[in-house]
This record gives structure tokens, sequence and C-alpha cells, in this order.
């Protein structure tokens, strides 16, 4: 698959034909010096002209030179810049995107895909600064894998990581575009679902918690089912007077009743 160029991509492209358009239009300028250089030597040439024409017409042809000079120096500089950026113009888009992709994945959970912890923290600070235009909606939902450290225990840890990516997919098969997803930490996932209401989050949350209250964990050796994947969900919506933390807080007080309610449940605060 093509990468879409990016505007950084597009800027080497531009200055790359900036500096040939310099380079000949320096081209252009050094041919209507040659043409002036050539008027004034045929008139220097003319032996019917007076002294101080003569002078005159020196002069410019002097001056003409110099410029010349000065102007072709320019013109290989420049020449030599639009040759360097053509050299190393696919170099320095190949950095940049080396550095772009540093960049994301500093902001993704290397074990599923989905944002870490700091990212999702950064998103729901930015969406609660826009809280008054999404009208009061906006709904959190934090989640955690029910006896996690038991399966980790029995089945070990590569086991527990197939669950992890599991518990993501299903939070992303069942979110909106809109909605944003992140790894909390260990095996706690939250959400955050923008201009929804506190039943629509309730239906999400419950969709999710019935997705992978389907999926089995088997022994692969034996083919022996050890159990079911279940999760413990709270859910906070939007308060008055609300931040980040309060609500993250509120979500995270719900998903620990569900724990200590029977577990594999949604609850709201």
């Amino acid at each position: 698959m093509t990468r879409k160029k990016t505007d950084f991509d597009n800027r080497i492209i531009d200055l790359h034909k900036s500096a040939g358009r310099i380079t000949e239009g320096l081209k252009d300028v050094l041919v209507a010096l040659d043409g002036i250089a050539d008027g004034n030597a045929d008139f220097l040439d003319n032996q019917n002209k007076s002294g101080k024409e003569r002078i005159y017409a020196g002069a410019i042809f002097d001056a003409v030179n110099v410029i010349r000079s000065q102007i072709e120096e320019i013109s290989k500089i420049s020449g030599e810049f639009a040759d360097h950026i053509y050299r190393h113009g696919n170099e320095i888009v190949e950095l940049n995107k080396q550095l772009e992709e540093t960049k994301k994945e500093a902001m993704l959970d290397p074990l599923t895909g989905v944002a870490n912890r700091r990212r999702f923290e950064q998103v729901l600070e930015s969406f609660m600064k826009e809280s008054e235009k999404l009208k009061g909606q906006l709904a959190v939902l934090m989640s955690d894998v029910d006896d996690f450290k038991i399966v980790n225990d029995k089945l070990g840890h590569q086991a527990g990581d197939q669950i992890l990516k599991l518990v993501a997919r299903a939070f992303i098969y069942n979110l909106k575009n809109s909605d944003f997803v992140g790894r909390w930490g260990g095996d706690e996932f939250t959400a955050i679902l923008p201009g929804t209401s506190h039943k629509n989050a309730a239906v999400v949350g419950e969709r999710i918690r019935a997705m992978l209250a389907k999926k089995s964990i088997q022994d692969t050796s034996s083919g022996e089912t050890l159990g079911k994947i279940t999760l413990s969900i709270g859910l906070a919506s939007l308060h008055d007077g609300d931040t980040a933390k309060t609500i993250i807080a509120r979500a995270d007080e719900a998903m620990y009743k569900a724990k200590h309610n029977g577990k594999n449940k949604v609850i709201a605060d």
C-alpha cells in the first residue's frame, strides 16, 4: 500500500521545485546580462561615439560583468542546493516518517495496539475541554477482566496476553469511530464515549460484556474448557463540575461495585 504524502513530504517537494525555479530564473538573468554586455561592447567598438558616451558605456560594461560574476556564483550555489535537496530529500522524508512512527508508538500499548494510559488521559482532557459542545453527553467505561490473575497464574502469560487482545478487540468492535479506547494498565481497559447518553453508554458496555462472555478459555494441549472470559464494567456519565480525574474515579468505583456484586456485569455510578 502506497503511503499517503504528508504536509512534510509536500514541503520537501516544494522546496526542491523552488530551488529549481531559482536556478532557472538566474539563468534567464545571465542571458539578459549577456545581451546588455554585448550591446555595450558594440557601443564601445563604435568609434563614432563621443568619449563621454564611451566612458559611460565602459562603466556599464564593467558593472554588468561584476553583477554577472556574482549571479554566476549564486546560480552555482542554488544549483548545488537543488541537487542536495534532490539527493537527500527522500532521506529527510524517511527520517521524518520514522519520527512520526516513533511518536505514534509512544502513545500506543504495544500488546493490544490501543492507546496507552498517557494518550488516553490526553484525549480525555481534550474532550473535557469541549464538554459544553457535547451538551453534557459524555460517558466513560472502565473495565477489568474478572479473575485475570488466576488465569495468568494457571495458564501462563501468553494465554493472558491473548485474553487482553480479545478484550481490546471487543471494545474496538463495539465502539463508534468518534469513541476512544485505551489500556489503563494491567487488565483494565477504559473508553470515552462522546455525545453518548447514559442509557446508550450502558447498552454499549453490555454489548462488550456479552461479546466476551461468549468466549471460552481453553487449554490448548488438552482442549479442556477452563472457563469464560468475563468483564466487570463501571460506567460514569459527565456531571456538572466534573474533571477528567473525577469522571475516571467514578467509573473506577462503579467497576469495583460490579466486581463486588458478582462480577460479569455493568454497573453505572
